[in-house]
């Protein structure tokens, strides 16, 4: 730009000639386009998060070569934290928003925690035959970003009914009971009603 000055001052002098001066003219445009294509350049080798949060995990030092599509930062919000459940698509229909889920963790062995189920995924994943269910995670629960956990949704609750074994109760849904005669002891099958199944007891 200055040496375009100096020219025009010249050749309002009759010091430079017109060429000069539009040689160094179009020098000036030159450099102006190369460094729009420089600036484009940098603009798209810009790393711009697609949300305001906080860098979670970092996977890139400064200098790294990395292939396209590697994620390079985690981005997102520590608090509060949504636990990820995959529930099987034979127990979905009992899922419903609102209900208590119970949690567990390798990394806290001895604690059961509780949350809220918020929403379900309108549509499953027909390789794993589940759907995602999102849960709401109370502030003070000692949980991690990325940990994994196992849950338990309660579906339905009873109390003061009368349980046995789920072993004990046959697919015909009779139990074998031990009747005390006068002389001894007998074994009678006996039908019964089933409520409540779970894994390790059935209510009658």
């Amino acid at each position: 730009e200055e040496n375009l000055k100096r020219s025009a001052l010249l050749l309002k002098k009759g010091d430079d000639s017109q060429e000069k001066y539009d040689a160094r003219k179009a020098d000036l445009l030159q450099t102006k386009a190369r460094i729009s294509m420089y600036e484009e350049q940098i603009r798209q080798l810009a790393l711009i998060a697609p949300i305001d949060g906080t860098v979670l995990w970092r996977d890139a030092d400064p200098g790294e070569v990395k292939e396209a599509g590697t994620p390079l930062f985690w981005i997102g919000n520590p608090k509060p934290l949504q636990l990820v459940a995959e529930i099987d698509e034979k127990d979905i229909p009992k899922i419903k928003a609102g209900q208590n889920t119970l949690i567990t963790a390798d990394a806290f062995p001895e604690r059961i925690m509780t949350g809220k189920i918020k929403k379900i995924t309108p549509k499953g994943d027909p390789v794993n035959k589940s759907y995602r269910v999102y849960v709401e995670l109370p502030e003070n629960i000692p949980l991690m970003i990325g940990m994994t956990v196992e849950t338990n949704t309660i579906v339905q609750e009873k109390s003061n009914v009368l349980l046995v074994s789920s072993g004990a109760v046959t697919e015909n849904s009779t139990v074998w009971l031990a009747i005390n005669e006068v002389t001894h002891t007998v074994a009678k099958n006996k039908l019964v009603e089933t409520g409540i199944k779970g894994t390790d007891h059935t209510e009658i």
